[in-house]
């Protein structure tokens, strides 16, 4: 099981994982990149343990891919999802999604925290913790 923190930022993390299904406790308030399309258990994953942002391997199928899905729910409560798709970028796991990931599409709390389609992903996630207040601590 791939399971790596990449980044820091505060008190708040960058954890790379295989799938939403290792997502835990301890991912409270930080941004989890997860390989495995997404879909609503993800997304449901991703709001039982209070992930700060999520971004999920899409299988580059369109509107109802499962990444989408995922993305979608947690707009319900706040959450940041993007999701990455194979059509814009060679990605096939968490590390290839983090290294060259291209985001293809942003729920509406992405959208508002600065989040577009076309972002690198790596990019636009450090971006967003460097400029977001309230970044620097758990919530």
């Amino acid at each position: 099981m791939l399971r790596n923190v990449v980044h820091e930022h505060g008190e708040v993390q960058v954890v790379l994982m295989d799938s939403m299904s290792y997502v835990s406790g301890d991912d409270r308030g930080h941004f989890v990149v997860a390989g495995s399309n997404g879909g609503p258990a993800a997304g449901r994953a991703g709001l039982r343990h209070g992930c700060l942002g999520v971004a999920l391997n899409d299988a580059g199928i369109g509107k109802e891919a499962s990444g989408i899905t995922g993305i979608a729910l947690l707009d319900e409560y706040g959450i940041i999802g993007v999701a990455v798709s194979h059509e814009s970028a060679e990605i096939s796991n968490a590390a290839d999604m983090w290294d060259n990931g291209v985001v293809s599409h942003v729920n509406r709390t992405a959208a508002a925290a600065g989040f577009a389609e076309g972002d690198r992903l790596q990019d636009a996630i450090l971006g967003y913790l460097r400029s977001a207040p309230g970044t620097g601590a758990r919530r």
